[in-house]
């Protein structure tokens, strides 16, 4: 969706749901260049995505996809807002929803 705001730039505000049964680097490679080509054509507006990923951020050191997902984003300049677990049990904690 485009924003317009006449006090100030445009805003595009997406959405993603990755469903957790899909292939994670399916999910990169057809994704994240989309992103980018968007980002690219777009860098006059603010930018914002929200969306249950499902990948979870706590584990960019120690898990391939999480960290290429991590890496996309941050180099089109899209930073999570969300960096303390969304989803907490006894035996493990997540943050696979974001902003």
């Amino acid at each position: 969706v485009e924003l317009i705001n006449p006090k100030g730039p445009k805003s595009i505000i997406g959405t993603i749901y990755r469903h957790p049964s899909m292939d994670e680097k399916i999910f990169n490679d057809k994704y994240l260049p989309s992103l980018k080509n968007i980002r690219d054509k777009e860098h006059n507006k603010t930018f914002y995505i929200a969306g249950d990923f499902n990948f979870d951020l706590l584990k960019t050191d120690s898990h391939l996809e999480t960290s290429n997902f991590f890496d996309a984003m941050t180099s089109c300049l899209l930073l999570p807002t969300i960096t303390l677990p969304t989803r907490i049990n006894q035996r493990s904690s997540t943050v696979i929803d974001n902003i």
